[in-house]
């Protein structure tokens, strides 16, 4: 899979006695998005093909 995004990050170490808060919202495209199948690189099926799409991802990452 090869993909492109852009985004933006929100990091706080000490959101509130101890917790930590690493956040982000994405905006990407997707593409080259193939399944195969085998027993090493030498000798791959493709098994299938996911088109290519644009996409959004939120991301939230947490510690305490």
């Amino acid at each position: 899979m090869a993909r492109a995004e852009l985004g933006v990050r929100y990091q706080n170490s000490d959101v509130f006695k101890g917790l930590s808060l690493d956040a982000g919202l994405r905006v990407g495209y997707a593409c080259e998005q193939n399944l195969y199948r085998g027993f090493d690189v030498r000798s791959l099926d493709k098994t299938a093909e996911v088109t290519d799409e644009p996409y959004i991802a939120l991301v939230l990452r947490g510690t305490f």
